[in-house]
């Protein structure tokens, strides 16, 4: 989980991925110490996105999901409202120290992770990544394959191919814009009614009577 969200994919909201810090944080080192030497936010935090042609979006909040930790051995009730209490927490609290975010992010970001780390005095190794778990999966996509595509058009005469991100799930694909968390549309896998390879970067789907072709060199 923790390598997929270093890798920003999915790409959170940044008080998502401030109290996920904090929680890998308690997880890995328990209780906030001054004596500990601090770590580099560059092992808790993807590095900044770089700057886009477009503006981004705003991401509505995830709501929680009734069912993020079914059948695991800790409460899934206990673990989302730590998540949440740590999201919400935000905030600064102490010195950034050598926990300055690299490329990004700086001293702000470092006090309000650190901040978020100090209130989860107290809190076990478990729970903390129980809190983890169940905050990162109300990401929209985690755990998701995702991979850059073309849309190509299927219009006679062709048309601009659209960029999107394929993200393929347990039950169903998503598509969402290039940088974004929330799909602008979704397919469970029974709606495929027929897939074909068109080449070796071209994939052919059809979808109901809708045609969709997908280029990319992944």
């Amino acid at each position: 989980a923790h390598a997929l969200l270093l890798r920003g994919r999915p790409p959170p909201p940044d008080d998502t991925l401030r109290a996920l810090a904090a929680l890998r944080l308690q997880s890995l080192h328990r209780d906030f110490s001054p004596r500990a030497p601090l770590p580099r936010l560059d092992r808790l935090l993807p590095p900044s996105a770089p700057p886009r042609d477009d503006p981004p979006r705003p991401v509505p909040r995830p709501p929680p999901s009734a069912a993020l930790l079914a059948g695991a051995i800790w409460s899934p009730g206990l673990a989302k409202r730590r998540a949440e209490r740590t999201r919400r927490g935000g905030g600064a609290g102490g010195p950034a120290g050598s926990a300055a975010r690299e490329g990004g992010g700086g001293a702000g970001t470092a006090a309000a992770v650190l901040g978020s780390w100090k209130r989860l005095r107290g809190m076990g190794r478990a729970e903390a990544m129980a809190a983890y778990l169940a905050l990162a999966a109300q990401c929209p996509g985690f755990g998701a394959a995702r991979y850059d595509v073309l849309e190509l058009s299927t219009e006679p005469g062709g048309g601009t191919p659209q960029k999107l991100c394929l993200g393929l799930g347990a039950k169903a694909m998503s598509f969402s814009r290039p940088g974004e968390t929330e799909p602008i549309h979704s397919v469970s896998y029974g709606h495929v009614a027929a897939c074909q390879l068109m080449g070796p970067h071209t994939l052919a789907l059809r979808v109901g009577e809708s045609q969709l072709v997908l280029q990319s060199p992944q």
